[in-house]
């Protein structure tokens, strides 16, 4: 019986040891958490610009420092641009529009396509450099890198070289842009003043506020005045600077002289 109780002990303790050597080996749930990043930290450590199935999967709200995540040129499919002018300084001005022409766009395969398509109408019809808006927002909920921030766009005659153009697709006349599109918006500006990009006390105006238009569209234009940084009208001496040299302006905008809403985007 001694001898019955003896080997038990002598496999128990063999069984015990296996075991401690198995949970040495394999991670704990601590541990393959610490060594597997969750998608919020990746994203926290590499750079804002996202390909598109990452911005797909990830969602255009989980950028760097609340920056929107963009969803760069490559990833759409953007064309080289023709010429890049540099802004010189802050962009003292926030320009929003609506696409009108091509309208809302609810998937990331539309979006794109919508992006492809105004670039090419911008550079092959218009002959600009390139597509006229620095950024662009979708319906599928991310934000399209166009010019970028620190670039000359064409988007508003006269007031290209100290502003950046926004534009949400689609056609925003009788209805407002979703909430979820106006929200990135907001935040993409939010986020150009605290980088530097765009000036701190930058003032925020709707296309038609430069030009004679009808963009963003009526319902959107609406929304406007509780947007940060809207302003009513420009402070003159502020409309003296940005307009202070129309001749290297026009460069980059020739075409940009819409008066109504027509199919084109600005």
């Amino acid at each position: 019986m001694a001898t019955a109780a003896r080997a038990t002990q002598r496999a128990c303790a063999l069984l015990c040891a296996l075991a401690l050597t198995l949970a040495g080996a394999l991670p704990t749930t601590t541990q393959r958490a610490e060594a597997e990043p969750t998608t919020e930290r990746i994203l926290l450590n590499s750079i804002e610009t996202l390909s598109a199935d990452d911005a797909g999967a990830a969602g255009a709200g989980a950028g760097e420092g609340g920056c929107p995540a963009l969803v760069g040129r490559a990833a759409w499919g953007a064309a080289p641009p023709r010429q890049v002018e540099r802004q010189e300084g802050p962009a003292l001005l926030a320009v929003v529009h609506h696409t009108y022409v091509p309208g809302a766009c609810n998937s990331s395969a539309a979006c794109e396509a919508a992006m492809r398509a105004m670039q090419r109408y911008h550079q092959e019809e218009r002959g600009w450099n390139d597509i006229g808006y620095n950024f662009v927002v979708g319906g599928d909920g991310r934000v399209y890198e166009g010019r970028g921030w620190g670039v000359v766009g064409a988007h508003a005659l006269h007031y290209n070289l100290r502003s950046v153009g926004v534009s949400l697709i689609g056609d925003y006349v009788e209805a407002a842009p979703p909430a979820h599109m106006t929200a990135l918006a907001q935040r993409l500006l939010a986020c150009g003043a605290r980088r530097g990009a765009l000036a701190a006390d930058y003032s925020l105006l709707g296309h038609r506020q430069v030009r004679n238009t009808q963009c963003p569209g009526d319902a959107f234009y609406a929304q406007l005045s509780a947007w940060p940084h809207w302003v009513a009208r420009l402070d003159p001496a502020l409309d003296a600077t940005v307009r202070a040299n129309p001749n290297a302006n026009a460069t980059t905008t020739a075409a940009a002289t819409t008066t109504t809403t027509t199919p084109s985007p600005t």
